[in-house]
């Protein structure tokens, strides 16, 4: 009988469960539906509790700038390959332990990424390199 009832209540008071300009409810929300409810009325409180132009998005997506994203052409990848190397060449420079890293030394995720987003915001390799001060690094 609570069960009903907490459902008409959170139906009711809908509002403080999403934040502005969301479509889906707050963690909060999650928590307290999840705490106080079974799984199946869980899962019915939980639809009513979203704003009817929620679409529930697809759990096997990449990020845009994941390595792994298979939206990416060979040139976008060879490209931040590049881009990363010349990184990891000026950081093995400016490091104190004198220890370089070799030409197959894999890259990080991270680093990708960082790449990737430079790659993207000064508009092509030629011009990151030059903006990120990595002329005299050679990959």
């Amino acid at each position: 009988m609570p069960k009903a009832g907490l459902r008409l209540n959170l139906v009711n008071t809908r509002a403080p469960w999403r934040l502005n300009g969301r479509t889906y409810p707050t963690a909060q929300a999650y928590q307290l539906v999840i705490s106080l409810s079974s799984p199946e009325g869980a899962r019915s409180v939980l639809n009513d509790l979203r704003s009817p132009e929620y679409v529930l998005p697809p759990f096997d997506r990449l990020d845009h700038d994941d390595p792994g994203n298979p939206e990416h052409s060979a040139k976008t990848r060879a490209d931040v390959e590049e881009l990363a190397r010349r990184v990891m060449a000026r950081n093995d420079d400016r490091s104190w332990r004198n220890v370089k890293r070799g030409p197959d030394a894999p890259i990080s995720k991270k680093l990708w990424k960082i790449c990737f987003h430079d790659l993207d915001r000064h508009g092509g390799l030629a011009r990151a390199i030059d903006v990120l001060g990595l002329r005299p690094y050679c990959p």
